[in-house]
């Protein structure tokens, strides 16, 4: 099978190393390095980045999320201490960049896949073995920094992949599909909606932008979705890609979709019904890729393959690449989810 190629994106800088996830703060750039720890990087000058602190860690670093001078790392064990260092959230005072240091640490079980800070609290995506695992929705009070307190928590059917919360709603990416969670009580978040078990639907990533979700739906590609005001989500499109979607950002009309086995697709969804493919950018080997938006950049978090610093290319915006035998196509899915 012939590759594309590369289109859509011109490279801006890359970072070598592990990446497993990053967060973006003005011109620092926080990395989930796996067991590197935490690596800040100084992102004033795109032509050079470089590493301007480092924090080790017993455990592995899957993902981040920064607020004001606090990093949250979600945790992954090292599976030989597992039992004598169990895993959860490590708190991390990043005020000064250069030694970033551990002031505190919330235990919650086997692993976390995702953190996010919503208003002055901390939701959690905590799974618990033995396969094919369970997972919880936790909501951590961020009162008092130096001691996370649980606030409230929800229970998610199969294993969380990620957080997006927009308005009251949190919208649970997970391995049996998507889980709506009403959080206007975040001491009492509640399930409202489940949909996607009945079409075997694996969601690994999600993001909400206006009245749209927008999964990655692994092996079903991008999925498009209703969210309106709490009501329950309908499928709009499935847009498929050559791998397995893991992860998706949106800005404007335009879905970023990271892909397990080629890299990045870039897809205009002005059109929510027909997505059109309009960039590519390949990547070096396999793995799960994560995409993080801010300003104009697209920073791809690849692994492996290090950090990558993309933006837009102009012009490509009217090619409708879907339309080659071959490549990457869409079809209308009107499935109404139960």
């Amino acid at each position: 099978m012939e590759l594309p190629q590369p289109h859509g994106f011109e490279i801006v800088a890359h970072f070598p190393g592990y990446c497993r996830n990053v967060a973006i703060q003005g011109s620092w750039a926080y990395v989930a390095a796996g067991w590197n720890g935490v690596l800040i990087l100084d992102l004033s000058d795109l032509s050079s980045i470089g590493e301007a602190g480092h924090m080790a860690s017993p455990t592995f670093a899957w993902d981040i999320a920064v607020d004001g001078k606090v990093a949250f790392v979600a945790e992954h064990p090292n599976e030989e201490e597992h039992k004598d260092y169990p895993v959860g959230v490590q708190f991390v005072d990043v005020s000064d960049k250069m030694n970033p240091v551990e002031i505190g640490r919330y235990v919650v079980g086997d692993f976390v896949d995702d953190v996010c800070v919503h208003g002055h609290q901390l939701y959690v995506l905590a799974n618990w073995h033995p396969e094919p695992f369970t997972g919880k929705l936790l909501v951590l009070s961020l009162n008092d920094i130096r001691n996370p307190t649980l606030f409230g928590q929800c229970d998610i059917s199969r294993r969380g992949y990620q957080i997006a919360i927009a308005d009251t709603y949190a919208y649970v990416a997970a391995f049996d599909g998507l889980h709506v969670i009403d959080i206007t009580q975040s001491a009492s978040p509640r399930e409202l909606h489940h949909v996607g078990s009945d079409l075997s639907l694996h969601a690994f990533g999600v993001t909400v932008s206006g009245e749209y979700s927008y999964t990655a739906a692994y092996f079903q590609g991008l999925r498009i979705l209703t969210t309106g005001a709490g009501a329950k989500p309908r499928c709009v499109s499935r847009t498929l890609v050559w791998g397995m979607a893991n992860n998706v950002a949106v800005r404007d009309d335009v879905a970023y979709v990271a892909d397990v086995w080629y890299g990045l697709w870039q897809l205009d969804v002005t059109d929510k019904a027909h997505p059109v493919e309009t960039g590519c950018f390949l990547l070096n080997g396999t793995g799960f890729r994560n995409i993080t938006l801010a300003g104009s950049l697209i920073f791809v978090s690849a692994e492996r393959d290090g950090l990558y610093v993309l933006r837009d290319t102009v012009g490509y915006r009217d090619q409708n690449l879907l339309r080659r035998p071959g490549r990457v196509v869409y079809y209308d899915d009107n499935i109404e989810w139960l």
